[in-house]
């Protein structure tokens, strides 16, 4: 009688993992969660200036091609000093889109009021970026940048 219950209860036990193992979906194809289309860049590199509580950084991102179209915005969370994110957010103009196969320089320019010790992060498409930030005054005359601030 002892050894039948035992036996019942493995059954059981077998059945229950077995259900379970079945059950379970398992994302073999696991990638980061992007279009198939979208592009990811190391870092973004700006020139910054500060006047009046008015933050602008200004620069140019390169795409890949002219169907790309680069959107900006600057989140600000309110703290001390502020945490500031820009956003630079890309979209390739939809599947139907024909584009010749060169890369495009796109001008950006992102204004925000915070404190002067607001701290500046940047994210592209999502993705945390490293932004260099140089003081626009650091840019000497014949072009050379003075010192780069990261």
């Amino acid at each position: 009688m002892k050894q039948t219950l035992i036996n019942i209860l493995v059954v059981v036990l077998v059945i229950l993992i077995g259900v379970f193992l079945l059950n379970v979906q398992v994302d073999r194809d696991a990638t980061l969660d992007l279009d198939d289309d979208a592009f990811i860049v190391d870092s973004i590199t700006a020139f910054y200036s500060y006047d009046s509580g008015i933050h602008e950084y200004k620069g140019t991102v390169e795409l890949p091609n002219s169907c790309y179209a680069l959107s900006t915005e600057a989140i600000v969370r309110e703290s001390y000093p502020e945490q500031v994110t820009l956003l630079f957010t890309t979209d390739d103009g939809g599947d139907d889109a024909i584009c010749a196969q060169v890369i495009k320089s796109v001008p950006f320019r992102i204004l925000f009021t915070a404190s002067p010790e607001a701290v500046v992060n940047a994210t592209f498409n999502g993705i945390v970026v490293d932004l260099k930030a140089i003081p626009s005054d650091a840019v000497m005359e014949d072009g050379t940048i003075d010192n780069i601030v990261e």
